[in-house]
């Protein structure tokens, strides 16, 4: 602040007791006073003028010396012993040696003699009033200092730490007693810094004047966390450098959304990679579970080679599965809900299971009720039973138990009021638990957030149980974890159950029996394998087929053979013209007609391309021979053609 601004703005803003016995020379002078300060308060003798300064608190005194009562020297030891800092102006007509003296001994800023010259008073009220601006300078700084969330730190030319703040003692864990007189680096290196990178440091302070990066230290724990470090310095009046000043903070949270992001960008590209190939490889699959259907229809039960032809066909499956698990870590699967035995759901991954949690780990399955037959995805609900049974395998590095258990859970209003979740109804109830380490509560409540991992960099994405909970939700469950240290951990989850009325009994066998036909269906496919056997399987079972090899292809051929044409099987992805353009040139021709969408490409692949709307379903590759005769049977018999965009 300028001189002339202490002068008039600053002055106006402080209150000056004035104490003097003279009652002329109170009036005269403080009248001069009034014209130049904020507030005035006056005092006959050194007695009222102590009581004043204690209940008002001003912020300059002005004091005669000799006053009845109490002089203006006593008053002054007094209200130094109150405030020592608060400058006190002492106008007087004497001149004496011993009240010189004590004036020296009691600390007086100013001395004005008597007759009181104004323009004297008014330079030792503005020597005054810049002390109070410079202290009140230095409180404010002190107070933003100490403030900062930014941990500071101050060391003089030498590197020797000469103060730190707040911040500083809360990110370090260093008190200032501790840091004080100490040297930065020898304080907080990590070690992830050699000698070489703090010399290229100093050496482009020295050079620019400030530094500005990354870097990694050590608490005092010994914790190694990282930061950001803004260094720059102070000089003198020739340039050298008289201290370095450093602001820094724990970008720990930052690192760790960094990550997180280049978690997710690598499921993402896992999830792009996986939609291109599940293309081609479900269309290899389609072909070997389609001809293993073929082969099984031809033979009895009991013929030679068909128990080597279903394990084919199993295997083909559970290579589908592992797509359909590829998926559910990219990207929300497409749900296939169906009818199914969750005791057999679970049977059927049992020997999946055994292979993920090693020989050392004793898988025991135990079903309470018999014909669980809940409405989920059979591939999502293996996907969530690996996820467990990793996450277990984990938490039993010696050996251990993993058990399965399923039961009947009725939810009442009772259960819901104790646990906080659920709706009332009867649920399927699959208990999972492990003899592993255990957990404790905090890590206990985040278990199911994104990226959440206790394990190892490297060791783990932290979405395996988000995925968990993820499908669980997608089936109307719910899931609930108990776990202490060293106890094990217990998962319960509950999924609504389905009766299965006479109505769906036919859609719940597996082996159901598929009806022939007699329409003509144009299919549309260019992978030649999967034409072949879409062709075959077709005309196995009495249709007519007429092959087309792309969108173009099939578009020409409809136009060819509109009267005769029932129903197009479609694959969504061909060159030329995809299966949305073909069909909506289809339509122009016959706006009715069937059209049931098959593709080995995931469906956000499929969405992001325009190829269809946000709620159209799509049949997904590989799909056998039988669900896919049932599923030309439905769509031919059904009145009103446009649910056929469906797939239904």
């Amino acid at each position: 602040m300028m001189q002339s601004e202490i002068n008039g703005d600053f002055l106006k803003t402080l209150t000056v007791l004035y104490v003097e016995d003279d009652p002329d020379a109170r009036e005269q002078l403080g009248r001069f006073l009034q014209r130049r300060i904020g507030t005035l308060i006056t005092a006959q003798n050194g007695a009222a003028g102590l009581d004043a300064f204690g209940n008002q608190r001003p912020d300059i005194v002005i004091t005669d010396i000799q006053m009845p009562v109490m002089d203006g020297l006593t008053m002054s030891s007094e209200i130094r012993k109150l405030d020592a800092s608060i400058p006190i102006i002492v106008v007087t007509a004497f001149e004496q040696t011993d009240y010189l003296m004590r004036s020296i001994e009691i600390g007086m800023d100013k001395y004005v003699a008597k007759p009181v010259d104004p323009d004297r008073l008014v330079t030792a009220l503005q020597a005054c009033a810049a002390r109070l601006y410079s202290e009140k300078k230095l409180r404010l700084a002190a107070r933003v200092f100490d403030s900062s969330q930014e941990a500071i730190i101050i060391t003089d030319a030498d590197h020797i730490i000469i103060s730190v703040n707040r911040a500083f003692t809360e990110v370090t864990g260093y008190s200032a007693a501790e840091a004080l007189g100490g040297n930065p680096i020898r304080l907080l290196s990590s070690g992830k810094q050699n000698q070489a990178f703090y010399d290229t440091m100093f050496g482009e302070i020295a050079i620019r004047g400030y530094w500005r990066g990354e870097l990694w230290n050590r608490r005092k724990n010994g914790q190694i966390y990282p930061e950001w470090l803004s260094m720059t310095t102070l000089t003198d009046g020739q340039g050298r450098i008289t201290h370095y000043i450093g602001m820094f903070s724990d970008i720990s949270d930052r690192k760790l959304m960094e990550e997180q992001l280049r978690q997710s960008q690598k499921m993402e590209a896992i999830g792009q990679l996986a939609g291109g190939v599940a293309h081609d490889f479900n269309n290899i699959l389609m072909v070997i579970t389609g001809y293993c259907d073929m082969l099984k229809m031809n033979l009895e039960y009991d013929a030679p080679h068909h128990i080597e032809i279903d394990q084919i066909s199993k295997a083909a499956n559970r290579a589908a599965a592992l797509t359909s698990g590829l998926l559910t870590f990219s990207r929300k699967q497409i749900m296939n809900l169906q009818k199914n035995d969750l005791n057999q759901i679970i049977s059927d991954a049992g020997k999946f299971l055994r292979r993920i949690i090693g020989e050392d780990i004793r898988l025991i399955t135990t079903f309470k009720e018999k014909n669980l037959v809940v409405c989920v995805d059979g591939g999502q609900i293996a996907q969530m039973l690996m996820n467990l049974a990793t996450n277990a395998r984990d938490a039993m590095e010696k050996g251990g138990i993993l058990a399965i258990e399923t039961s009947i859970q009725e939810l009442d209003d009772l259960f819901i009021q104790a646990y906080g979740y659920g709706s009332p109804g009867r649920y399927a109830q699959i208990t999972v638990s492990d003899t592993g380490m255990g957990m404790d509560e905090k890590t206990r409540l985040k278990i199911f957030e994104p990226f959440f991992t206790t394990k190892v960099a490297g060791k783990g994405t932290g979405l395996g149980m988000a995925i968990v909970y993820g499908i669980i939700k997608q089936h109307n469950g719910y899931i609930n974890v108990y776990s202490e240290p060293e106890k094990g951990t217990t998962y319960r989850i509950y999924l609504p159950v389905t009766s299965r009325d006479a109505a769906s009994e036919a859609e719940f066998a597996v082996h159901a029996t598929p009806q022939k036909g007699t329409e003509t269906i144009l299919v549309a496919e260019d992978d030649p394998a999967v034409r072949e056997f879409e062709a075959a399987i077709l005309k196995k079972f009495g249709y007519e087929v007429i092959l087309a090899e792309d969108g173009c292809d099939a578009v020409r051929k409809y136009a060819e053979n509109q009267s005769t044409i029932q129903l197009v099987l479609m694959d969504m992805i061909m060159p030329n013209k995809n299966g949305k353009q073909s069909y909506d040139e289809i339509r122009l021709l016959q706006p009715d007609i069937k059209v049931i969408f098959v593709t080995g490409y995931s469906a956000d692949i499929v969405r992001s391309r325009g190829e269809i709307d946000e709620d159209v379903e799509l049949v997904m590759k590989p799909i056998n021979a039988s669900d896919l005769l049932n599923k030309i049977r439905s769509t031919l018999d059904k009145t009103e053609g446009c649910d056929a965009l469906r797939g239904h």
